[in-house]
């Protein structure tokens, strides 16, 4: 994992190398022509889980607050410098609160009530397409639509389980790399704006609609249901808030 996180950022200058074209330079200092740029942001994150199956099953029970951070890069499409394709590399922290009755497998009696709160660490991908308006003032709008490619770095999660007895038995950090898959799949939907700070250094600001592909709890992640043990299935979604920079 550590080679792939150090192979893609020298991919992505050598492309930058390759797509790079000179910029059209307003009096005003606004970049109206950018066939390559390079961007960093930060992004605060609300995410939760959406278990499938029914609340007797799995029910979720709260959202998180995490961070995500890393580089953007957009290669201009043709002439038109309103399209681009937008993609790269990112760290992207997301997780959520589930609750559900642990019963023993060998028999469906009851043990306890389990909520547990997972953390997912990912390497995130987008690829996307990014619409742009021109200038109105020193403003641009845009958009971006696509989908985001996670690699699992890290799991982790916190578990509190409700004894019969009224007692509580709690579990903190417990890593849990066998109940997750290594990949996550999510719809990228991106609204914002850009302002002209100075030259060709612009701010933007935005709001994301991350909603997840795919069931991102592995095979073993199984809980007795209907007196068999099934594998949970959810996914994990998120709303990002997105401050960042253009060189």
């Amino acid at each position: 994992m550590k080679k792939i996180a150090l192979l893609i950022p020298a991919l992505l200058l050598c492309a930058a190398t390759s797509f790079a074209q000179p910029s059209e330079i307003t009096p005003e200092g606004l970049t109206k022509n950018p066939g390559f740029r390079m961007g960093l942001s930060f992004s605060t994150v609300f995410s939760w889980l959406t278990p499938n199956g029914g609340a007797e099953f799995v029910d979720p029970d709260g959202a998180r607050l995490n961070i995500g951070y890393g580089l953007h890069t957009d290669f201009g499409l043709g002439s038109n410098r309103n399209y681009y394709f937008s993609t790269g590399l990112f760290v992207l922290n997301t997780g959520g609160t589930l609750k559900y009755t642990y019963q023993n497998p060998d028999d469906g009696s009851f043990i306890a009530a389990r909520t547990i709160d997972y953390r997912f660490n990912y390497i995130n991908i987008p690829l996307t397409m990014m619409l742009r308006t021109n200038e109105v003032g020193y403003t641009v709008y845009f958009a971006r639509v696509g989908i985001d490619n996670g690699l699992k770095i890290k799991s982790v999660y916190n578990s509190k389980d409700q004894l019969p007895d009224g007692s509580v038995l709690s579990r903190e950090d417990e890593d849990s790399p066998d109940y997750s898959t290594l990949y996550r799949a999510g719809l990228h939907i991106e609204g914002g704006a850009e302002f002209n700070l100075t030259g060709t250094t612009n701010l933007f600001v935005s709001v994301t609609w991350n909603n997840g592909l795919n069931n991102i709890f592995s095979k073993k992640a199984e809980i007795l249901k209907n007196g068999r043990l099934e594998r949970i299935n959810g996914t994990s979604n998120a709303i990002m808030v997105n401050v960042g920079v253009y060189f």
